[in-house]
């Protein structure tokens, strides 16, 4: 099972929030055992706090200079420590999230598309479309459509 059908599977927003840890944990053990990037961080720690960043601030429209204001490190710093444990960057993970957000929200809530944009930090409903079906494979609709119960 993929890590994203994983996450979608699960019922609450804590509950993916602590897989997503357990999962970039696990990753981080498989690439790099103690290596050290500066005094009492590990690159997992440096991206285990982007990543709970960007969960407290899903409903903001993040942008890279929030991340590395928010981490106090450099742009290469933060892309390199997401690669060695994601296959995305950050705003690529971002996005992923977002949309994970949002086909809960799909399938939980009787919201508007709008209004579900809103809620995952996106402010342009077309953009999100665009998103929602390139990452998903049908349109938010049609996946309401699909998955309501």
């Amino acid at each position: 099972i993929s890590v994203s059908a994983f996450l979608l599977n699960r019922s609450s927003d804590l509950e993916i929030y602590a897989s997503a840890l357990l999962l970039n944990f696990i990753e981080a053990e498989r690439y790099v055992k103690n290596e050290r990037v500066e005094a009492g961080s590990t690159k997992s720690e440096l991206v285990e706090k982007a990543i709970q960043y960007m969960y407290d601030n899903i409903r903001k429209d993040i942008s890279i200079a929030d991340l590395l204001e928010h981490l106090g490190c450099s742009r290469s710093k933060l892309f390199r420590h997401f690669r060695d444990y994601k296959t995305a960057r950050p705003l690529e993970f971002l996005n992923e999230i977002r949309i994970k957000r949002a086909c809960k929200l799909l399938t939980d809530t009787s919201l508007h598309i709008n209004e579900i944009c809103r809620e995952v930090g996106i402010n342009n409903q077309v953009y999100f479309t665009k998103l929602f079906t390139k990452t998903i494979g049908m349109s938010p609709t049609k996946y309401r459509n699909t998955h309501n119960v």
